[in-house]
């Protein structure tokens, strides 16, 4: 592989209590950072419940389809009832995220502007540039105000089509290495990708969009770690990531949580942090 692994500095895109898209989830769920401190990744019920704002089980209760759904629509629906019911509980989680994030003296930028979405499933962080998918769920201004807040990187937006966000098909399996989708949409978003950036990546091509979605971490003690999707999952791509010599693999079964958008990067806050925490 090309380039050096370049570990990024604390990192937190927090929206404050009026940060709430229309479509019911918070705008910005923890972009994930590679860390040299251990996995604080495991993807909990817990974790995705701060990320996306409310328990799995209290939306599933509460939707009641007036007809036969598809897994789309059901998703949908989870996103509108589950989390405009449980506002308070909402703004709660986020603020007691803000007090964690605080305690630990991590730099916290707050999205004031109304007109701004940025979620953290469209930021694309390779430890040289950010790349920001153009999706449902965020808009150029918040990639405009990323930029604005780390000058020192260069970021380019990718439009996003077909897919809830960018990392719903892609993300970083090592330090110059990204782990993309089969599907048209995300070989066209890799290709724009390609094209914005003045650095030459390594690709590692899975079957499955789901399963590119994975979490890469350099351990002092363990070398380069990658959590992927369980081969039960996704056999084929799990056949892919076996390829990778070099890595420490944790296969996660993740299918529940998946059914209602809950990836493995949505699912985690990683933290470059000491070892004392």
């Amino acid at each position: 592989m090309e380039g050096e692994n370049i570990t990024p500095g604390p990192f937190s895109c927090s929206n404050p209590r009026d940060r709430i898209c229309k479509r019911g989830l918070l705008l910005c769920r923890g972009t994930e950072l590679n860390t040299r401190f251990g996995p604080l990744v495991s993807p909990l019920v817990a974790a995705w419940s701060l990320c996306k704002g409310r328990s799995p089980i209290t939306a599933a209760r509460r939707l009641i389809p007036s007809r036969p759904q598809t897994p789309l629509e059901r998703v949908e629906e989870l996103r509108w009832s589950g989390t405009q019911r449980t506002l308070p509980s909402i703004l709660l989680k986020v603020e007691a995220m803000k007090r964690v994030l605080e305690s630990l003296n991590l730099n916290i930028v707050e999205m004031v502007d109304e007109n701004a979405t940025l979620d953290g499933g469209d930021v694309l962080f390779t430890g040289r540039e950010f790349f920001v998918g153009l999706s449902r769920r965020t808009n150029q201004r918040g990639a405009e105000i990323l930029a604005d807040t780390f000058k020192d990187y260069a970021v380019s937006t990718v439009p996003v089509h077909d897919s809830l966000h960018l990392k719903s098909f892609c993300s970083m399996a090592g330090p110059n290495l990204i782990a993309i989708g089969s599907s048209e949409a995300a070989q066209k978003a890799l290709k724009t990708m390609q094209q914005m950036s003045d650095h030459r990546y390594d690709k590692l091509t899975v079957p499955d969009d789901a399963a590119a979605n994975c979490i890469y971490l350099n351990i002092p003690s363990k070398g380069h770690v990658l959590l992927h999707r369980a081969p039960e999952e996704y056999p084929e791509s799990a056949k892919v990531f076996e390829k990778l010599k070099d890595h420490m693999l944790i296969p996660i079964a993740n299918t529940e949580l998946e059914k209602v958008d809950g990836a493995l990067t949505c699912c985690s806050v990683l933290i470059n942090k000491t070892s004392e925490l």
